[in-house]
């Protein structure tokens, strides 16, 4: 397994970095993430961020610049399956009417067609915001889906499709000590009793697409970097990309409870095999 990402620099000239578990661990950043960002820059490489975060992507961008990560110092663009799906909606030609369970800030509706519904009743769709706890007057983050299975239950009986730009089902919290369930969860649930989802993040083609619009480089020559099999190493590997693992985030959480020590091992039982492996950005 290689060190960290400055081992593979030489075979890429674009690097795609996921956020959660790449570059963020929940509380802080990954020990020197950001400085061997900047270093791949120097060295003349080019750094796309890919996160399936369901807000537009200036929104993402002042969040991180007010933890200390800076477009056009750390990365060159950044790329959120939000604003993939905020640019599909723009293209719609008719009033489409949403019922909200769960939080979301709503910023990937401003500008568009999409309209809050009265009732889920009468909703065209069900958006799935983030599984998050409301109590006292705030909303925090949980480790399951909790009291949403039974809201979803009610939801599910009106046969309504469900659209949800954030299919990750974890991610690294910073309330929950460990991993917080996120939108993925909810569409999960919905989708195994019966309901139909639509997906636009990671691993969809789509947000890839959307987010190496402008690069002239071959295939060959980008490198997806994520610590999910199901969402970051698929999404790159069906976006016709190489891939790379890093052994800090949800996939290899998932080994350590399955009572496994080998992450390549693993990986191969799903049948998600990346290209290479990294202990850390």
């Amino acid at each position: 397994m290689n060190r960290n990402i400055l081992d593979l620099e030489d075979k890429y000239k674009v690097f795609v970095l996921d956020l959660y578990g790449v570059i963020w661990k929940g509380t802080e950043f990954f020990p020197r993430a950001l400085e061997h960002m900047v270093t791949l820059r120097k060295d003349g490489k080019k750094i796309i961020l890919l996160s399936n975060y369901p807000c537009l992507s200036a929104t993402v961008e002042k969040m991180w610049e007010a933890k200390g990560m800076v477009k056009g110092y750390h990365y060159d663009s950044l790329m959120t399956s939000g604003q993939a799906a905020h640019n599909l909606m723009l293209k719609e030609n008719k009033p489409v009417r949403y019922w909200l369970i769960g939080w979301h800030p709503l910023d990937i509706f401003e500008g568009t067609p999409y309209v809050k519904a009265i009732s889920p009743q009468g909703a065209d769709i069900i958006f799935a915001g983030e599984p998050l706890n409301y109590n006292n007057g705030k909303w925090s983050e949980q480790g399951n889906i909790g009291r949403y299975a039974a809201a979803l239950d009610k939801l599910l009986s009106l046969k309504k499709p469900m659209l949800c730009v954030n299919p990750d089902q974890l991610s690294h919290s910073n309330q929950v000590g460990g991993m917080a369930v996120r939108a993925g969860a909810l569409a999960d649930y919905y989708e195994k009793n019966g309901g139909t989802v639509r997906y636009i993040g990671k691993p969809d083609p789509y947000l890839f697409e959307e987010a190496l619009a402008d690069e002239t480089v071959d295939r060959s020559e980008i490198a997806m970097v994520g610590d999910m099999l199901e969402t970051d190493i698929l999404g790159g590997q069906n976006a016709g990309i190489d891939t790379i693992l890093t052994s800090c985030g949800v996939s290899y959480e998932r080994m350590l409870k399955a009572g496994e020590a080998d992450l390549t091992r693993f990986a191969e039982k799903t049948g998600i095999i990346p290209t290479h492996y990294i202990t850390l950005l």
